[in-house]
């Protein structure tokens, strides 16, 4: 049944990318021609090409990186999905230029391939900022006032974590990247809320092998998320992050009079998520 149910999830995917890209690219190719960036035959070659050959190498990388891990495929798939990054700016690039289009239509066709060569340079631009950023975690901090809780807890500082999607773009020295950053803020506790991994099949103890030099006063406490029951094995991760962490899965754990609860995710209903919460032993007169 599971894996019908894998095959049909996989199934319904590619389907789906296919449509979706086949169908982006008919209108970015029609909208650009309009604009004459396509008259030369040469770049005409070249342009169709490419609008055939990523999606396939997309969706070919990604099928094999769920069954099995190799850097020459994790750097194509990586390859094609900034590809598709910049596709999808360049469709909403031609959504502005298809509207435009009507008003200036009667302008020289010189002026016509500048525009459209302007937005170009402005959506590699936007990606190329994007690729940066998702490389950059950003620190922000908050102050967290709460009466009943003790004490013990007046000045400490706590760092929480998540979605670090480690996979077949991201891997063992963006983990590093992040533990660094993480022991800059000098934490006295540390929660990773989950997400840590995407989808494929990875080495699980290489890229997550950084997290155990994550430096804490009263220790480091993963929950898993979403994306990890997403992954094609993920009892591996998680017992891999339960030698690194205090993994908390439906469990509780009490730090200077104060609960640290992890609750598995799970699609489900309020009071399903409440019965969970009571069943690690919640106590509300405690912080």
């Amino acid at each position: 049944h599971l894996c019908y149910s894998r095959i049909m999830r996989i199934f319904t995917f590619v389907a789906m990318l296919t449509i979706i890209i086949g169908l982006a690219s008919v209108f970015v190719f029609s909208v650009f021609s309009s604009y004459g960036i396509f008259k030369n035959p040469t770049i005409h070659k070249i342009v169709l090409s490419i609008l055939v050959v990523m999606p396939i190498l997309l969706i070919i990388t990604h099928l094999v990186g769920y069954s099995s891990y190799s850097k020459i495929n994790s750097l194509m798939y990586t390859g094609t999905v900034i590809w598709f990054g910049w596709f999808l700016y360049v469709f909403c690039a031609s959504v502005i230029l298809g509207f435009l289009y009507f008003f200036i239509k009667q302008a020289p066709q010189s002026i016509l391939t500048s525009i459209c060569l302007s937005m170009m340079s402005l959506v590699t631009l936007l990606v190329g900022y994007a690729i940066w950023n998702a490389s950059h975690p950003v620190v922000t901090t908050m102050k967290v006032t709460i009466p009943s809780l003790s004490p013990l807890w007046h000045d400490k500082k706590i760092v929480l974590f998540s979605d670090t999607h480690l996979g077949l773009v991201r891997g063992e020295k963006f983990t590093e990247r992040v533990v660094e950053l993480v022991n800059t803020q000098n934490p006295d506790l540390v929660l990773m809320a989950g997400d840590m991994i995407d989808g494929p099949t990875i080495p699980y103890e290489t890229f997550s092998a950084p997290f155990k030099n994550i430096k804490s006063t009263y220790g480091t406490y993963y929950t898993p998320g979403n994306h990890e029951w997403y992954n094609v094995t993920p009892d591996k991760f998680i017992t891999v992050m339960k030698h690194l962490t205090k993994a908390l899965i439906d469990e509780k754990f009490v730090v200077n009079g104060t609960q640290i609860i992890g609750i598995n995710y799970g699609v489900e209903n309020e009071d399903a998520t409440q019965a969970r919460l009571t069943q690690t032993g919640f106590d509300k007169t405690i912080p």
